[in-house]
């Protein structure tokens, strides 16, 4: 669970950062997606090492793996932008929980700091993108 997180929480990011950079031309708020996409692998080594997340890793083997959502196209570079922050808050928030019940208090810690800055980020983005669906 905490290694799909991660890396969701972390491609979810990426996607909003090259939106940011490449389709808005927003370098400020671009760099701050990237910088919160480090902070979300910082956190996630004081809840595992990567090591240990990748021998827990097991893709094949997934039950979820071949389950598949309808397609959902975006109509515009805003939605994409909002569907992957949204992405990276739900994740961090797993990982949040994950830290809890696994007893790493500091991980929990830094992944809520994450979560709270994550909503700030998709504030200020979602505006700079404007409020128009397409």
């Amino acid at each position: 669970m905490a290694d799909a997180n991660l890396n969701r929480a972390s491609e979810g990011l990426r996607a909003a950062e090259d939106v940011l950079r490449f389709c808005l031309d927003r370098a400020t708020l671009s760099r701050e997606a990237r910088l919160a996409r480090h902070a979300v692998r910082a956190a996630g080594r004081a809840l595992a090492s990567d090591e240990a997340l990748r021998k827990a890793r097991d893709a094949k083997g997934d039950v979820g793996r071949r389950r598949s959502a309808p397609g959902r196209r975006r109509s515009s570079a805003r939605e994409m932008l909002a569907a992957n922050l949204r992405r990276a808050q739900e994740s961090v928030r797993v990982l949040e929980e994950v830290a809890h019940i696994t007893g790493k208090p500091r991980a929990a810690a830094l992944f809520q700091a994450v979560r709270y800055r994550l909503y700030t980020i998709e504030q200020r983005a979602l505006a700079a993108a404007g409020n128009r669906r397409g």
